[in-house]
């Protein structure tokens, strides 16, 4: 079964990849160092991506 995507001028489908900042803990299991754009370097913190 093929997979069809149907484009109207009315509805958005909206992708957000966010990096949240935990620069100060080494205690929290989601915690990894990630590469920041806005912080122009790695920081530690968690990423979510929202669709």
């Amino acid at each position: 079964m093929g997979s069809q995507a149907v484009m109207s001028s009315d509805e958005y489908l909206l992708f957000d990849d966010t990096i949240i900042a935990k620069s100060n803990t080494n205690n929290i299991e989601l915690v990894r160092r990630k590469d920041s754009a806005n912080a122009h370097g790695i920081i530690k913190g968690i990423r979510m991506r929202l669709v």
